[in-house]
């Protein structure tokens, strides 16, 4: 008879868990959609087409290489091997590539949850877990597929911390190991482990210390191997000096890396105003109650640790996640503290998660401030608005790109000016334009970095296109045009050509710069200034006869300067 009930309650609580499984998936992938519902429609933008054009065509070996890394950063496992993976099953589809940052971010979710139900009980987790679902941070990985790295070293990080809490060291390391090659932040998860073993299982610091030395092992091999660190003592790397505008002092910068967990780290000024936020967040906080509702457990729940401890440990994980913000050069970046943001949600998880009411009325506060967080303008990239903003300007500038230049042949070359500010397009040599296009050959960047083809180098075309904010990209031809055509297209014509001669001047072509200042002069029929320019750069190219044809030209028109008329007469020029 005993056993008979036994095995009905079991299999009643097997069916009772079904349901909430099914409603806490459903309640993940509504947060989803609402937060993010643009996701899956948002191109590749900044850094992506860099670690498309690397590991397009590269070989699985290489991916583990340390030539041609982006920035120096050795990261390639959640960069080069997964890009070059996700790359080769679907092509340089960013939908995919969204996708699966998508399921990584549940992942993520999921293995908070299992952590933070072993150490504080259910119902903890629950409200823990929905909290963790609002974080406004997500906002750059569900947005910006290079966010990945991100994930993957979370992911990563919280699969060794549950597997160290199970007593499965050896996954654990291997754990750590993946999440140092995913990003170099995870490099101080061996704290946590420390905290872990003494504040809640209660070992001593001698068995600790025995405990974590193979991770200390191991971090100073991956530390040694590292372009950025001890690498530099057997393979030197230049390293660029970049000042961050995002750059905040100390004191500062760990308030609000604190903040991250409440959505608070900047004051939220959503646009247009707070009234337009009211039904997104009344749907998001529903999402998040039910989430909770969902992985709250029915009855008794005991914590497994004294609550003193773990908000002990809670705090002692917050402070080795926001640590990295005091690195000397680097910004603030909300999703830089998402780890340190877990762990204040797991200190505030037993006065939050204990009572059915706080539970709704906090998850609906957050999910206020995340969706006004979401809707406040910023210039910083690792902020919703910003990454919006520049999908919608790379998807637009790709699309009409490809429009007007279908075709533009193998070692083509394309150079941009007047791009708009902060929106990740042009990088280094245009590696948007090799995934764009599918070509390898093709190179491009800004007018700045325009130069003559090297002798030996490949032939192709040269285009040049100023962007412009209603009428997008404008082509501005080199060379030989149909001036009447252009002129009639084009009401920007003369400070366009003048703009690329000036190119062409600061790159040495002077014989390019002088015949767009021979095509401007035609258009200027009465400018003597313009004239002289044309001279000036046929001057400079070695071309005598031309300059001296236009130097003569100059000085014939009405509005020369009586000295120059008189240093050409002078010169013979023009007759006495």
């Amino acid at each position: 008879m005993e056993v008979g009930t036994r095995h009905k309650h079991t299999t009643a609580g097997a069916r009772g868990t079904a349901p909430r499984f099914v409603a806490a998936v459903a309640a993940l992938l509504a947060v989803v959609a609402l937060r993010w519902p643009d996701a899956l429609r948002a191109p590749f933008v900044n850094d992506d087409y860099l670690f498309l054009d690397r590991t397009r065509g590269a070989s699985p070996f290489s991916l583990w290489g340390f030539d041609g890394l982006a920035f120096h950063w050795w990261r390639p496992w959640s960069r080069e091997t997964h890009y070059w993976a996700v790359q080769a099953l679907a092509g340089a589809n960013p939908a995919v590539f969204h996708a699966v940052n998508a399921a990584l971010w549940l992942a993520v979710v999921a293995l908070f949850w299992a952590f933070t139900r072993r150490v504080a009980g259910g119902r903890a987790a629950a409200w823990a877990t929905a909290a963790c679902a609002s974080l406004a941070a997500w906002s750059l990985p569900l947005l910006w597929v290079a966010g990945v790295q991100d994930l993957w070293m979370l992911a990563w990080s919280l699969a060794a911390l549950l597997a160290w809490s199970a007593d499965r060291r050896a996954l654990a390391l291997a754990g750590y190991a993946m999440a140092l090659l995913s990003k170099e932040t995870a490099a101080l998860l061996p704290a946590v482990l420390v905290a872990y073993d003494l504040l809640l299982a209660r070992r001593s610091w001698r068995e600790v210390a025995a405990r974590v030395a193979p991770f200390a092992a191991v971090a100073l091999v991956w530390a040694g191997l590292h372009p950025r660190l001890g690498g530099q003592l057997w393979h030197p790397v230049v390293l660029e000096r970049v000042d961050d505008p995002t750059r905040l002092s100390p004191p500062l910068a760990l308030a609000r890396g604190l903040l991250v967990a409440l959505n608070l780290d900047r004051v939220p000024a959503p646009m247009p105003d707070w009234s337009a936020i009211v039904f997104p967040a009344l749907a998001l906080a529903g999402a998040l109650v039910v989430l909770a509702g969902a992985l709250r457990p029915d009855g008794e729940d005991a914590a497994p640790h004294a609550r003193g401890a773990v908000l002990r440990f809670s705090l002692a994980w917050a402070a080795v996640g926001v640590a990295p913000l005091l690195l000397p050069g680097l910004g603030f970046h909300a999703y830089y503290a998402s780890f340190a943001a877990l762990g204040v949600l797991l200190a505030l998880s037993h006065w939050a998660g204990t009572n059915a009411a706080v539970t709704a009325v906090t998850l609906a506060l957050l999910a206020v401030l995340g969706v006004a967080r979401d809707r406040t303008p910023s210039l910083d990239w690792g902020d919703a608005m910003y990454q919006r903003r520049a999908a919608v300007w790379n998807a637009a500038m790709r699309d009409d790109l490809l429009k007007k230049l279908p075709r533009p042949g193998a070692h083509a070359r394309v150079f941009f000016v007047r791009v708009p500010d902060r929106i990740g397009l042009v990088q280094g040599d245009a590696p948007a334009l090799r995934v764009w296009y599918g070509d390898s050959t093709l190179r491009g960047g800004f007018y700045s970095t325009y130069r003559p083809r090297a002798a030996g180098e490949p032939a192709g075309q040269d285009y040049f296109f100023r962007h412009d904010s209603l009428g997008g990209w404008v082509r501005v031809r080199a060379g030989d045009e149909n001036l009447a055509e252009e002129l009639a297209f084009n009401p920007r014509w003369e400070i366009d050509h003048r703009t690329l001669a000036a190119a062409f001047v600061n790159a040495g072509d002077y014989a390019s710069a002088a015949m767009e200042h021979a095509k401007i002069a035609m258009v200027l029929e009465g400018s003597s200034d313009a004239a002289f320019d044309a001279a000036a750069s046929y001057a400079a190219a070695g071309d005598t006869a031309r300059a001296l044809q236009w130097a003569r030209e100059a000085a014939r028109r009405p509005d020369a300067r009586p000295e120059v008329v008189r240093a050409a007469r002078e010169a013979g020029l023009l007759p006495r």
